[in-house]
């Protein structure tokens, strides 16, 4: 049953793992900002905003207002403010009516299309894909409260007359907003469910089985056999499942599309104007295209409750739920983790998708022990982080949530904190799980640059502080570097910094990328009138001295989503764009190089992939390791010692004899990270690796294996 993968099904529900995953304006901002730094914010005319546009929903205003935020290619990038007010089924109306056909044109439209895609290309899988859905949702739907899905149902209306309205059919119906809803979580079941299907076969295919009975394996005998006078077998259910899977787990590899999300914060002790700053990347894959196209800023202002605000796009029903905060001055950052011990079936209204559980904390918390309180009382699906803080007390605290616990993992007071995408206390352990060693290093690597940074600028962090660590390249273990272990990732589709002492709130309007890199606006919540005031606009001054390096990170972000669709030759095109801006700034990039050579191989360039990867592996910079990562047992270096002599074997270049020397000492290296690694934390990848060289030091063929690219192994 091995072949009922981890890959197929993540690939398959990669579209689910993403989620829907969302006054009167001046002509000219205010000048009275506060925490600007040197002329990275500008103060001046950065936006123009149209007249709001107010649509009333029993009795309550319901406030659109377009606002236009200069850029640097010249053209104007549309931001939209929603002021919403209400309950949350009628405002949530109101969302999908008022902006009904940037909802179409954007998350929903991509997130639905990779699936639907999929599925016209690949017919004969379709009712795999379809089965486990379906029996995921109705789990799901019979878990949440009915006032949630109906708060779905809501929005989804009024997208539908919102349409109508402007004589244009729908695309979309209910029950596709409530999947890509639900969808943030359900992604989350299925790929810890194909993970373990795959590192445990038996177990994980009990729990397919035990949630959705015998109904896949019958349906899989059906598919291969065909119509049969009786059931089938067992052995044939199973050998049904193998000839439909085998080899397409690495066809459809998805080990590199979860999120690389960031968490700064900072305390007014820290801060140089004295005022608390809490920070974010967010970064998902699957939205790429389609989070920056309809950037939208919300304000709720819910009856019986606190008022609260976030950061999003058209058609994200649980904006504070992703990045948020309050009247009381708590902000909120999600961060997601990939786990097996998920729950997919609780008591009816027993549960809540982690977003909106987040979002319902906004409202309803005013204190950290308060939100963690309301998380504890209610049941989740999968597993992720909460980054947390509150500017009354001037705390931060960083609470790890799975379907099996919650705990506040980490909590200061007076100084800082980071946060990246693995939990940190110790009986958390087992509740997540890394796909590959370098992704261990990048996320630990974003966490400790992120505290070192923070730590070494104490006393002097201001809001231009905030926007360059978010936009930083800086590798904790290795420096500059493009992508792979830094702060800013390739898959980066929104940065966004709360601070909440002056109720402002500032986000990217993804006008290039990677989104960290474009336009920010700042907005001040006038919590009295329900209402957001534009204040200015501003960007990174990073890499002021180094403008072609910074154009070159578009490029690489093109070829990771051309690498995704399967296009090398244009992958390959970008990558080397990339390569050739670099070097006007003096920048000899190694993921650039490392990333360009593994295509370049894969496309069957292997003279030209192993010039490439040579040169790395014969010139390694000093590049100020940390101490416990010594050059000479690196993962990196084993990973250029493998790849060296593949491709050099490929490319004639080099003997059977000596690329086995190679195949032994990065051998030797995988084998002591995975003596040294905690269960289920890469060792399943680290296990491929050493397999796949056993059989090249054998000179045996076998598949080449496939690049992840966003942490460059």
């Amino acid at each position: 049953m091995r072949h009922f993968s981890k890959r197929f099904l993540m690939y398959s529900y990669f579209a689910l793992s993403t989620s829907l995953i969302l006054g009167a304006c001046t002509s000219k901002p205010s000048r009275s900002t506060s925490s600007v730094g040197e002329s990275s914010i500008n103060s001046e005319a950065g936006f123009t905003c149209n007249q709001p546009i107010v649509y009333k929903v029993k009795g309550k205003d319901q406030t659109l207002t377009n606002c236009f935020v200069q850029t640097q290619s010249g053209v104007p990038k549309e931001v939209h403010l929603l002021n919403l007010k209400g309950n949350e089924k009628d405002f949530h109306y109101a969302h999908g009516y008022l902006l009904a056909e940037e909802i179409e044109d954007g998350a929903i439209a991509e997130m639905l299309s990779v699936s639907r895609g999929l599925i016209k290309a690949n017919p004969k899988f379709a009712w795999i894909m379809n089965a486990v859905k379906g029996c995921y949702i109705n789990r799901m739907e019979g878990s949440v409260s009915p006032d949630f899905l109906a708060t779905i149902d809501a929005m989804s209306q009024g997208y539908i007359d919102g349409m109508k309205v402007k004589g244009k059919t729908p695309a979309y119906t209910k029950s596709d907003f409530r999947e890509g809803i639900l969808g943030i979580d359900l992604g989350n079941i299925v790929g810890g469910l194909a993970h373990e299907a795959e590192s445990k076969p038996v177990r994980g295919i009990l729990d397919l089985l035990g949630a959705c009975g015998g109904k896949i394996a019958q349906a899989a005998a059906k598919q291969v056999f065909g119509p049969k006078d009786k059931a089938p077998t067992e052995e044939e259910k199973d050998e049904a499942i193998r000839l439909l899977f085998a080899g397409y787990s690495e066809e459809h590899p998805t080990d590199d599309r979860k999120m690389g999300c960031v968490g700064v914060g900072i305390s007014a002790q820290g801060s140089s104007e004295k005022k608390l700053m809490h920070g974010r990347n967010l970064d998902q894959t699957g939205l790429l295209n389609s989070w920056s196209k309809h950037p939208v800023l919300f304000m709720m202002e819910e009856d019986n409750s606190y008022k609260y605000m976030g950061t999003g796009t058209a058609g994200l029903i649980f904006p504070a739920g992703i990045s948020g905060m309050n009247e009381h001055g708590l902000s909120v950052t999600l961060h997601q983790m990939s786990t097996t011990r998920f729950d997919s079936l609780h008591r009816k209204g027993d549960a809540m998708i982690m977003p909106y559980l987040l979002q319902q904390t906004m409202k309803k918390a005013k204190s950290i022990d308060e939100a963690f309180a309301i998380m504890q009382k209610t049941n989740v699906f999968s597993s992720w982080t909460v980054f947390i803080s509150d500017s009354k007390t001037n705390e931060f605290a960083s609470i790890e949530v799975s379907a099996h616990k919650k705990v506040i993992a980490r909590r200061t007071q007076g100084t800082y904190m980071g946060q990246s995408n693995h939990f940190i206390a110790r009986e958390m352990q087992k509740e997540h799980y890394h796909d590959s060693y370098n992704n261990v290093l990048e996320t630990q690597s974003r966490l400790d640059g992120t505290e070192k940074n923070l730590k070494d600028s104490f006393g002097s962090v201001d809001l231009n502080w905030m926007i360059r660590h978010l936009s930083s390249h800086e590798d904790y273990y290795e420096g500059l570097r493009s992508f792979g272990r830094t702060p800013t990732k390739v898959s980066n589709i929104m940065s966004s910094i709360a601070i909440p002492a002056e109720s402002t709130y500032w986000m990217t309007v993804g006008d290039v990328f990677p989104a960290a890199h474009s336009q920010y606006i700042g907005v001040r919540a006038d919590w009295k009138n329900g209402r957001m005031v534009p204040i200015a606009t501003g960007r990174t001054n990073l890499f002021r001295s180094q403008p072609n390096y910074e154009a070159s990170l578009g490029h690489a972000v093109h070829a990771y989503q051309m690498f995704n669709k399967k296009d090398l030759p244009a992958t390959i095109q970008h990558l080397e764009e990339a390569r050739r801006l670099a070097a006007l700034d003096g920048v000899n990039d190694f993921s650039y190089n490392y990333t360009l050579a593994r295509v370049k191989h894969a496309h069957g360039d292997n003279e030209g992939a192993y010039t490439i990867m040579k040169e790395l592996a014969d010139a390694p910079r000093k590049r100020g390791l940390n101490r416990n990562h010594p050059y000479e047992n690196t993962y990196e270096k084993a990973l250029l010692d493998m790849w060296v002599a593949r491709i050099g074997e490929d490319a004639k270049k080099m003997s059977h004899h000596n690329a086995v020397k190679n195949y032994e000492s990065a051998k030797s290296v995988f084998q002591s990270v995975l003596a040294s690694s905690y269960p289920d934390h890469a060792t399943l990848n680290l296990k491929r690796k050493i397999k796949t060289l056993n059989k090249w030091i054998k000179g045996e063929k076998t598949k080449i294996p496939h690049l992840s690219f966003s942490v460059v192994d």
